[in-house]
């Protein structure tokens, strides 16, 4: 079985991972942006199409890994319409246009020439590649970083993950689960300025992550200078 990594050496740059939707990605504005598009192509009002989607996003055990290509299919079956067009109307390269938040781009700018970058997403991962390549993103992250699971806190998943990494993730849930776990340093996103019920560190947006490295940058420096003084403390 392949074994995580060690993150932190003291000189060596330490690995970030970062979730992709709703926290690097605008997701609800990217689903808007292709269900308005499609919608359109079907000639139906949009909150009639919703409800029809409703049928692929809720099947009967509950949550569905969404893959665009049975997505398109169900559509085109339940509308009566060509495949291609749908698919042409869901890959169509304004979908995908501005839908990073605004503080991504800067600061993954400001991060990567000190720090190793990678993704933990969960998700079905040819769809989040897709993702990651039409939105610009992909050139940021080191390929051997990218971890992109069905179910992103399986003990299989998280064993492959680099341990004492920093996780950068909207999902308080998860969050919470890898402080439990911990192996990991968490930072929730918390963009949506929900109740704070966490221990793990907490930003508001992107840009307040630098401040938050650095606090364990410094704190990693104090324990290592007295470590290394056995006069200091004493």
């Amino acid at each position: 079985m392949k074994t995580s990594l060690i993150c932190y050496d003291s000189g060596v740059r330490e690995i970030i991972l970062f979730d992709i939707d709703y926290n690097l990605v605008n997701t609800g504005k990217f689903k808007n942006n292709y269900k308005t598009r499609i919608s359109s192509l079907l000639g139906v009002p949009l909150e009639d199409f919703l409800k029809v989607e409703q049928g692929y996003v809720k099947k009967e055990k509950g949550f569905t890994e969404f893959v665009p290509l049975d997505y398109i299919k169900y559509l085109s079956e339940s509308f009566n319409a060509p495949e291609s067009d749908i698919s042409k109307a869901f890959f169509h390269d304004d979908n995908f246009k501005d839908i990073l938040f605004d503080d991504v781009i800067g600061n993954l700018d400001n991060l990567k020439n000190d720090y190793h970058l990678g993704v933990y997403s969960e998700s079905f991962k040819d769809y989040q590649m897709f993702k990651l390549h039409k939105t610009g993103l992909l050139p940021y992250f080191e390929s051997d970083l990218i971890f992109i699971f069905s179910n992103k806190l399986t003990e299989e998943a998280l064993s492959l993950l680099p341990q004492g990494c920093f996780i950068v993730d909207d999902n308080l849930p998860v969050i919470n689960a890898l402080k439990q776990v911990g192996k990991y340093k968490p930072i929730w996103v918390n963009r949506m300025g929900d109740e704070e019920d966490t221990d793990a560190s907490v930003i508001r947006d992107l840009n307040e992550l630098g401040s938050v490295l650095k606090k364990y940058s410094d704190k990693i420096f104090s324990e290592e200078f007295l470590l290394s003084d056995p006069g200091i403390g004493h």
